[in-house]
């Protein structure tokens, strides 16, 4: 059994414990200064890496998965969610103004009309950033796993 003053292992003279740190000055030779050796990395243009992709089509068809299409399609996922986001203000908040005048109540009209956007703009409001940050998470995941092929494709030749 060990202790703080006795750390010998069974198979061998091997100290890890309180012995193994000196209280007297370091001599020279234990704190000799190297200048780091800068590492060269490939460098690789903006154009190879927009350039290497097959296309939405050649994307689309790859069994492979080598190459994704949620990059390219995440602007037209977005604007669709603009467009339904838009859609459910519309009938959350102006088609009930809408049909309250058609009523002939013109203070439910008005209540509606002048109240109305405060839930319907929240709810659109949240769907929005939740597809925002959905969208923007995925294209984030694509993007180190394209960066991290492209790191392994240069190391290797």
């Amino acid at each position: 059994m060990s202790t703080p003053g006795n750390n010998e292992s069974q198979s061998g003279n091997q100290s890890f414990g309180w012995e193994s740190y000196s209280t007297g000055t370091p001599s020279d030779q234990e704190f000799q200064y190297a200048p780091p050796t800068p590492m060269s990395s490939p460098r690789i243009s903006t154009s190879e890496v927009r350039n290497t992709g097959k296309g939405f089509f050649g994307a689309l068809f790859d069994a492979n998965f080598d190459n994704f299409i949620s990059v390219k399609f995440a602007k037209v996922i977005y604007i669709i969610a603009l467009i339904f986001s838009g859609l459910f203000v519309f009938f959350a908040w102006v088609l009930p103004a809408l049909a309250a005048l058609m009523n002939g109540s013109f203070g439910i009209f008005m209540a509606i009309l002048v109240l109305g956007w405060i839930p319907a703009g929240a709810i659109a409001l949240v769907q929005l950033v939740t597809t925002r940050l959905f969208l923007e998470f995925v294209v984030a995941l694509v993007k180190t796993s394209e960066n991290t092929s492209k790191i392994a494709e240069n190391t290797r030749g």
